[in-house]
């Protein structure tokens, strides 16, 4: 950390970036957990190179995975159903149909946590503004 931080603290947007984290690191932890298009492992180096509390951290990525995992389980149980050969079309109805609902909810999340991420980051803005 230290050693890249030499590096990156010449940008003012990271230094920026790691004080709001410093305050609100749960909360960007959590929204940046809920959405699947945000790869995990560059999510991890980033969140290392930053003052997140560390047990803030590990709780909020938790319960922030938790429905990206439900996805997954689902679209992964969805696919054996329909490969199923006593598959029951009236159950595949409401697989779809979940489906759907699942997606949506994901999209959801996704938009609501980009909305709030760039709500913080304009408050975050003009507060550096008037100090």
């Amino acid at each position: 950390r230290s050693q890249i931080k030499k590096i990156i603290s010449k940008d003012s947007r990271f230094v920026q970036l790691d004080k709001a984290l410093a305050k609100k690191g749960w909360k960007v932890v959590l929204l940046t957990r809920l959405s699947p298009v945000l790869p995990s492992s560059v999510l991890n180096y980033g969140f290392s190179l930053t003052k997140v509390n560390f047990w803030q951290y590990l709780f909020f990525s938790w319960l922030g995975m938790i429905p990206v995992i439900g996805l997954y389980v689902y679209v992964g149980a969805f696919g054996a159903n329909l490969t199923d050969p006593e598959r029951n079309p009236g159950g595949i109805i409401l697989q779809v149909i979940g489906l759907a609902v699942t997606i949506g909810l994901v999209i959801y999340t996704t938009r609501m946590a980009k909305r709030i991420l760039s709500q913080d980051e304009a408050e975050a803005a003009k507060a550096q503004g008037k100090a």
